[in-house]
């Protein structure tokens, strides 16, 4: 039975199932976990054991998560993240079925071992999955879920599973955990897909990227702000007895309230962190640094310590998962193993934050222990606003020299592309409104005699900047890299009818920048279509003349000097938004794609200036893209080629890449036969408006395709639509062939 994919962008159709397996996964791994404190008393009397050697089946489990994580995660990093998501599933329920039919403690210790090198592993990939389905606009989100369900695990199944173990015995706990894992591992086959791969990365890169001193400092303060909160959360239940006089079913009710609080802010951290990772982790940890340190002074009120409470159990849930967010983004291309080290940070916290409380509370008391840990917090919220200024790497971006010298050049927008693409900070600018929608094309593939169901559309005409199209997710990255640089001046190049022009004409209005078109042609040229909308927007035009694509680099080279001689600071973006930058919008493009539709078999592509393929070859692999030249650059596959290699760091053969280079005709804006039908075809089944440049071309080669036998039925097809629909306006021979369309009439 197929899928069905709505027909708005606002949703990820298998999403919300699937985030909901993981989630429910991490909360039978988090009950697992911390479950057994509970059970600790009945462990030792069942198998004649201390207390104080009981507590080491604790201690293994965060040995295990804290040593084998991180090289698990680089391990299993190159194999399917579903494969590993569910081989940890299966490792879990078998060491949670093996600790409930241990004879001995050391085969108790080896499952408990067992068990907690499977949960890092599925917490690391869980994780890396929850991302990618739900896109980098929704990372903090998708993390939340995730933690979310650790969190409900401390607050709904620790307590459970200590009432179930006082009257069934701890061993059924434990069974009653691995059929649940089981369970879980069923709902993860049937509900979660397999993401779409991450670029592939060498791992001379990913060393690069763990050694960079920003990530570690960052790691640092992870530590102690954990160390500062677990240092008064240890001992906390001894100040609510003690010192304010509750009662135990009082504070067991104070706890309860306090898990949910720290359920929301969880959720909170998440939202915060992908509006601004940065400031959501500082404000997180302020909150919490000010609740341990207002502690002393309502530590004898018991209505207002329960206030003080919920606000510490939000803020540092808040922080935990804003902490995460913040480590995938600086450990690009190295994310899944930083991931593991940062859980194993959070647990070296636990461990120092416990030892050393007990320290300090024989020394200072419970006032020393607060004011320790808000120290502790203020300490890492330091680190975490000194990380952009102090930490930089030497090798994660260019010295400032060699910016000057490619600001000198012309080069320095690509020399910002090369800096993001080796662990520099790039910068992204949002443009559009994403997820773009997928819609089903049923008439259209009955038409050409696929099934039904087998041809979709992805909307990528629909992004709401300038008229819409796939340049928006480019100019996303490579503006967002000038205006990280100071630039006043937007300048770029292409044909009189350049969509990317008229694109980056809107991208510079949207951000208050100044943009200078350089183009092929002449000032006689129809003014109708783009052109028309460039100097709507604002835009100046400089005319090039009849030139080749070399010479009109170079005369935008020109135009970029003399802006700088007059003291605006350019920035010069590659033709077509086309340079391994750019390439990174259609990267994501791959991985939305794939969530909208995880049984995806081919997506056909318009091929102008290569960075729309390239992106989409590095998220799906080449054997999924099939790109139809539209003649704009002379050699089209090695130009994918090279934006491939230099975005994966891997060569990309260009005899690999699947490319229709028989729907150019006389040339790149001439039009075809083939082509008017499509557009033709397309406009009268479907109600769609094509372009006759790129996007009649592509679907010309899908047709042609389709005829051939490269496109099947039976199979997932989804057509790509760029964008382009002003363009038609300005192309006179596909107008007057339009015109002749219109079928005459009788007067009224």
């Amino acid at each position: 039975m197929r899928t069905r994919f709505p027909m708005v962008g606002t949703q990820r159709p298998v999403a919300k199932p699937a985030l909901a397996v993981l989630a429910l996964g991490a909360l039978v791994l988090g009950t697992s976990e911390l479950g057994v404190a509970g059970l600790l008393p009945r462990i030792g009397a069942d198998l004649e054991i201390s207390a104080g050697a009981a507590g080491g089946l604790v201690s293994v489990y965060a040995v295990a998560v804290a040593l084998l994580g991180p090289p698990l995660a680089a391990v299993t990093g190159r194999l399917s993240r579903r494969r590993v998501l569910l081989g940890a599933l299966g490792a879990l329920a078998v060491g949670n079925g093996v600790t409930a039919l241990a004879a001995s403690f050391p085969a108790l210790l080896a499952a408990r071992a067992l068990t907690g090198a499977a949960a890092a592993t599925y917490a690391v990939t869980a994780l890396a999955m929850a991302t990618t389905l739900t896109g980098p606009e929704r990372r903090g989100r998708a993390v939340a879920t995730v933690f979310g369900g650790i969190t409900v695990s401390a607050v709904i199944g620790v307590p459970v599973s200590t009432l179930l173990g006082d009257v069934f015995g701890w061993r059924a706990v434990y069974g009653a955990l691995g059929a649940l894992t089981m369970g879980v591992l069923v709902a993860a086959v049937r509900l979660v897909p397999e993401p779409a791969p991450e670029p592939p990365s060498n791992m001379s890169s990913r060393i690069r990227a763990l050694a960079d001193a920003r990530l570690l400092v960052t790691f640092a303060g992870n530590v102690v702000v954990t160390a500062g909160h677990y240092m008064a959360s240890t001992y906390f239940v001894v100040l609510l007895t003690r010192q304010t006089g509750l009662s135990t079913t009082t504070v067991g009710v104070l706890l309860l309230t306090s898990g949910v609080s720290g359920t929301v802010g969880n959720i909170a951290g998440g939202v915060a962190a992908d509006r601004h990772p940065r400031r959501g982790l500082s404000t997180a940890t302020a909150l919490l640094a000010i609740s341990l340190a207002a502690i002393p002074l309502v530590i004898t009120s018991p209505v207002l310590i329960w206030l003080l409470a919920l606000l510490w159990a939000a803020a540092f849930n808040a922080f935990s998962t804003a902490a995460q967010v913040n480590v995938s983004l600086q450990a690009h291309p190295a994310a899944d193993i930083a991931a593991a080290v940062n859980i194993s940070v959070f647990n070296v916290g636990i461990a120092i934050g416990s030892a050393f409380g007990g320290l300090v509370l024989q020394l200072a008391g419970f006032t020393g222990i607060a004011l320790t840990g808000a120290a502790l917090a203020l300490a890492g919220l330091t680190a975490t606003l000194l990380v952009p200024i102090r930490a930089t790497a030497p090798a994660s971006r260019p010295c400032q020299a060699d910016l000057r010298t490619a600001r000198r050049d012309g080069r320095w927008a690509e020399m910002n592309s090369v800096a993001a693409e080796n662990g520099g900070s790039a910068r992204r600018v949002m443009l559009g409104t994403w997820p773009t929608p997928l819609e089903p094309m049923p008439r259209l593939a009955r038409a050409l005699g696929l099934g039904a169901d087998d041809l979709w559309i992805k909307r990528d005409d629909l992004m709401g900047l300038g008229g819409g199209g796939n340049k928006v997710r480019k100019l996303e990255w490579t503006c967002g890299a000038a205006v990280e640089q100071g630039a006043t001046v937007l300048v770029t190049t292409g044909a009189p009818q350049s969509n990317h022009a008229r694109l980056t004409a809107a991208a510079g209005a949207r951000l208050g920048l100044d943009v200078v078109l350089v183009l092929a042609g002449s000032p006689d040229t129809s003014t109708s279509g783009n052109l028309a909308l460039d100097g709507l927007l604002g835009a100046t035009v400089v005319w090039a003349g009849d030139v080749g694509g070399q010479e009109l680099r170079s005369r935008a080279e020109e135009e970029v000097e003399r802006l700088r001689g007059q003291g605006a600071v350019p920035a010069l973006i590659p033709f077509g938004g086309s340079s391994v930058l750019g390439a990174r919008g259609y990267v994501e493009c791959g991985r939305e794609l794939l969530a909208q539709a995880p049984d995806l078999h081919t997506v056909v592509v318009a091929l102008g200036s290569g960075g729309t393929m390239a992106g989409l070859v590095g998220a799906l692999g080449p054997a999924r893209v099939l790109g139809v030249h539209c003649g704009a650059v002379r050699e089209p596959a090695a130009t994918v080629s090279a934006l491939v290699t230099g975005l994966t760091g891997t060569h990309c053969e260009p005899g690999g890449l699947r490319i229709v280079l028989d729907q150019v005709g006389a040339g790149y804006s001439a039009l075809t036969e083939p082509v008017m039908r499509a557009l033709i075809r397309t406009a009268r089944t479907e109600g769609t408006v094509l372009d006759p440049v790129y996007t009649g071309r592509a679907m010309a080669g899908l047709m042609a395709a389709v005829e051939a036998g490269d496109i099947a039925p039976g199979r997932r097809t989804v057509f790509l639509h760029t964008g382009g629909l002003p363009g038609l306006f300005g192309h006179r021979a596909t107008l007057t062939r339009a015109e002749a369309e219109v079928s005459p009439h009788a007067s009224l």
